[in-house]
């Protein structure tokens, strides 16, 4: 997908979880089952699907910006300036517990993402700032990228490593997140209100973490 795609709720997981990172893939492995069960029990479950979390007790290292080569350095999923779909732990938690109470949401997947829309770039200005610390974002080609990752299988490969799969191309691409999710349905049927000011988000998300170490 694109910056011009739009995920909404509605939307199945990946249908190829092969070549998604085992992370990725065990939670689209989890949808699957979760559908599987209401399809041929009945089961009555609520999915909520949050993207970049960040928040008190958090890492300030958000994968969703990028590699982090070093704890300064963030090697980016490509240039790095379309919006990064942040939300923050306490607006996740709070959807949960409305959904809760919510008979309309069973069997109702919801987008969770936050209202405070920055790139990568700007992610990791604002976090050398508010740290004091020389913390720097670093663009980078997808196609380097995977030339990188090829190098380091083609290394494990000649030294038969176990657990070595190949680099896919696609997982390398989806991290970089960069088409819109669709949060209305979580908006009007929990009547969910995430973060929508800058100072606050940068308040709780990032200098909350900092000044606990993360």
């Amino acid at each position: 997908m694109t910056e011009h795609d739009t995920v909404r709720p509605e939307h199945p997981a990946d249908p190829m979880p092969e070549r998604r990172n085992h992370y990725a893939r065990g939670k689209v492995l989890c949808e699957r089952i979760l559908e599987g069960l209401r399809r041929d029990r009945g089961l009555r479950f609520i999915n909520h699907r949050p993207a970049v979390v960040i928040g008190p007790r958090g890492r300030t290292r958000a994968a969703g910006a990028g590699y982090w080569a070093t704890d300064n350095h963030c090697m980016g999923w490509g240039p790095g300036l379309t919006p990064v779909p942040f939300v923050l732990a306490g607006d996740v938690a709070a959807a949960i517990v409305r959904s809760l109470d919510v008979e309309a949401a069973i069997g109702k997947h919801f987008n969770l993402v936050g209202d405070v829309r920055m790139s990568a770039r700007e992610y990791v200005d604002h976090l050398a700032e508010i740290s004091g610390r020389p913390i720097e974002f670093h663009p980078q080609k997808l196609g380097l990228a995977q030339g990188l990752d090829l190098f380091k299988w083609l290394v494990k490969a000649a030294v038969k490593k176990p657990g070595n799969d190949f680099p896919s191309f696609r997982d390398l691409k989806t991290r970089a997140l960069r088409p819109t999710f669709d949060t209305s349905l979580a908006k009007e049927l929990l009547d969910w209100q995430p973060c929508a000011d800058l100072e606050h988000f940068l308040e709780v998300g990032i200098r909350v973490p900092v000044s606990e170490g993360g």
